[in-house]
């Protein structure tokens, strides 16, 4: 059975571990943060090209709403996953717009999954979002907006020590630890992060919506 997978799992913070192979120390994927990254994955792109026999059915997809935002032709992809982006996209106005292409482009049956950091209920998304958390009935209703419907969830990612009230937001956490990672002394840095560090990661949902197969 062929399947046509798409993620997109761009974001500020590196989560390599959210998805097996995803990264460029031990995976498949590369991360583009600075000059150097570009080159590296460039020489990969390159690799795809040169061998067309294997990675023919490769296809990369700019993705940078509202600037490029298609993700290919309607109907198209069976897959799509996307991990800690929803708050970004709703801070920059774009969430509605983003979402309605994801329903484009999947094919009919096709499988949206979302990780996102999770604000308790009933909080403005668009307040919650500024510190990168945004609650599940945002999200949900975010697709269903666009036409898909929620079909399971689960607490895989679930952190009930978070309390989603820090300094900076979500980037407080590991894997950021933003209030302490510009301190120069060792000792006081490790002293800085060890609360934080056994608080752990943030609370996330773990959402999978279908589209309707009519």
């Amino acid at each position: 059975v062929d399947y046509d997978y798409l993620v997109i799992a761009t974001g500020p913070k590196l989560a390599f571990e959210e998805v097996q192979g995803l990264g460029p120390h031990g995976g498949h994927t590369q991360s583009i943060c600075k000059t150097g990254h570009a080159e590296i994955a460039y020489a990969d792109f390159e690799k795809f090209a040169a061998d067309p026999e294997i990675y023919d059915q490769v296809v990369m997809v700019p993705f940078s709403p509202p600037q490029s935002a298609s993700l290919g032709e309607a109907d198209s992809v069976d897959l799509l996953l996307t991990f800690r982006n929803t708050h970004g996209w709703i801070s920059g106005g774009l969430a509605e717009a983003v979402f309605a292409e994801f329903a484009r482009v999947l094919k009919p049956g096709g499988v949206l999954g979302v990780v996102q950091h999770r604000s308790a209920d009933g909080v403005d998304p668009a307040q919650s979002a500024e510190s990168g958390y945004v609650s599940e009935q945002a999200v949900i209703d975010l697709a269903r907006a666009a036409g898909l419907y929620l079909e399971a969830r689960s607490e895989v990612n679930a952190n009930p020590a978070d309390s989603r009230d820090h300094e900076e937001g979500v980037w407080t956490l590991p894997p950021g630890l933003a209030l302490c990672r510009d301190i120069e002394s060792e000792t006081e840095r490790e002293a800085c992060e060890a609360p934080y560090i056994e608080i752990g990661e943030s609370d996330r949902m773990t959402l999978r919506f279908r589209k309707p197969l009519d």
